[in-house]
């Protein structure tokens, strides 16, 4: 590994890797990455690769340049987040940053990620199509409550703090991608304009897929 340099084990596909890319160029760390497959076997893959080795066992891992090692790319989020500039001071703001993130965990990703990677990455998986359409409608619900706090009249575009945070950037890689798992957003127009918002940033990384 260069010695400046973070090493982070990657997926272009992941929307959780993208989050990691995203704060550490927000926050200026140097980085490289190294890519991991999200196909096939991912225990027996991984077994013995740093990735493997990790109790977590999944990407993105991020490794510093003094051996530091990182996982979960929401608490990669708040580790960069006050570098970056991303995560306010103020302890109720904090908090309101920290709702969004668990929110994101618990309501939105298994739905709008899983979707996508079943009906997008690995299309063959022959998942029944009521499972798929029980995820569907769990991922529009949440859109639904994105949708409602961005067109609220204290949200400022933003979804805490009214400036960007952290809590924007865990949110936008499976929300842009919902349509990949067939979750349109036809009808989520404060949505799609917060979408514009980030993408319009100087230092936006696009996603790879998309």
């Amino acid at each position: 590994m260069t010695a400046d340099r973070w090493l982070l084990y990657d997926n272009p596909q992941s929307g959780n890797c993208w989050k990691v890319r995203q704060v550490l160029t927000s926050a200026g760390v140097p980085f490289r990455t190294e890519e991991v497959s999200v196909l096939g076997d991912r225990e027996a893959d991984r077994r013995d690769t740093e990735v493997g080795r990790h109790h977590a066992g999944r990407i993105p891992l991020l490794v510093g340049p003094d051996g530091t090692r990182l996982a979960e790319s929401n608490a990669i989020l708040l580790w960069f987040g006050e570098q970056a500039g991303l995560l306010p001071s103020d302890r109720l703001a904090r908090h309101r940053v920290h709702e969004w993130l668990f929110f994101e965990q618990s309501m939105h990703l298994p739905y709008l990620a899983t979707t996508r990677y079943l009906a997008h990455v690995v299309p063959d998986s022959r998942v029944a199509a009521e499972l798929l359409a029980f995820l569907r409608t769990r991922g529009r619900l949440a859109l639904s409550k994105l949708e409602r706090r961005l067109s609220s009249g204290d949200a400022a575009g933003w979804l805490a703090n009214g400036a960007c945070s952290i809590a924007d950037l865990a949110l936008y890689p499976y929300t842009r991608m919902s349509h990949r798992g067939g979750v349109a957003l036809d009808e989520f127009p404060a949505i799609r304009g917060w979408l514009a918002r980030i993408e319009g940033r100087s230092d936006f990384v696009p996603l790879a897929d998309d």
